[in-house]
């Protein structure tokens, strides 16, 4: 059961990555696919296991909920750490949100200091500078560093 939680979060954690990366949203139909495969493992597992991943779930959507009202995330994100923590519990959902969040922090850094780095040159050439998306595919390195955490966890 625990084997088929955790290939369940490496496909979703691929699936999740590819459609972030490449179109920054999360299709619904995979997180639906994901959530009803996950409580169907879960519900295999009994009611000791039902309560302990559906205390993730519930968790992990609550803990980005109130970024998203305030338009700081996407949906996708809530939906994301939702099932992150569905298929981790809440034990392995803090050191993923925890990891993930830090990870995403590096990235935002990097983004800032290369469009600093790169205006200046902008302006004294005539190249047309190509720039990257503003968004972060934050959802995908959620993902990403709970598959990650959980393999090396």
């Amino acid at each position: 059961m625990e084997i088929s939680r955790l290939v369940l979060l490496f496909i979703f954690a691929i699936c999740a990555a590819y459609y972030d990366f490449r179109y920054r949203l999360i299709p619904n139909w995979l997180v639906l696919l994901c959530l009803v495969s996950g409580m169907a493992l879960v519900l295999l597992g009994g009611i000791g296991a039902f309560s302990k991943y559906g205390i993730g779930l519930a968790l992990g959507f609550l803990l980005l909920l109130p970024a998203f009202v305030f338009n700081m995330v996407g949906g996708g994100d809530v939906k994301s750490l939702a099932m992150i923590g569905l298929l981790t519990g809440p034990r392995l959902l803090w050191a993923s949100f925890l990891w993930g969040s830090l990870l995403t922090g590096a990235v935002a850094l990097i983004m800032i200091a290369s469009r600093w780095l790169i205006s200046p040159c902008a302006a004294n050439c005539d190249a047309e500078v190509v720039r990257a998306p503003a968004s972060i595919p934050y959802a995908a390195i959620l993902a990403l560093t709970a598959a990650f955490y959980t393999f090396i966890g």
